[in-house]
C-alpha cells in the first residue's frame, strides 16, 4: 500500500511536468528552477497589468458618475433608456 502511494505520486509528478512541457527523464533542479523563475516574473508582469487595468476602470467609471450628475443622466431609467436608444441606432432601427 505504501508503495502504491508513493507511485501515485511519482506519476502525478511525472504528468505535472509533461503539462509544463518538461522531459521528466531528464528534468534537472535547475531546469526546474530556471522554469519557475520564468513563470514568476510572468505572473508579476500580468499582475502588474491586471492591476494597471484595473485602475484605469475605476477612473473611467469615476468619469462616467461625474458626467452623469454633469448632464443630469444619473437616473438609472433614463440611462436604460439612452442605452436602448444607442442600440436601436446601431441595428438601424
Amino acid at each position: 500500500m505504501e508503495h502504491e502511494s508513493h507511485l501515485l505520486l511519482f506519476e502525478g509528478a511525472n504528468n505535472k511536468l509533461k503539462q509544463f512541457g518538461l522531459n521528466p527523464d531528464i528534468a534537472s533542479l535547475e531546469e526546474l528552477q530556471k522554469h519557475l523563475e520564468e513563470l514568476e516574473a510572468e505572473r508579476t508582469k500580468l499582475k502588474s497589468g491586471s492591476d494597471s487595468l484595473k485602475k484605469e476602470l475605476e477612473e473611467a467609471n469615476h468619469l462616467r458618475e461625474n458626467m452623469e450628475k454633469y448632464l443630469g443622466t444619473n437616473d438609472k431609467e433614463h440611462t436604460e433608456e439612452l442605452e436602448k436608444e444607442r442600440t436601436k441606432k446601431e441595428r438601424g432601427i
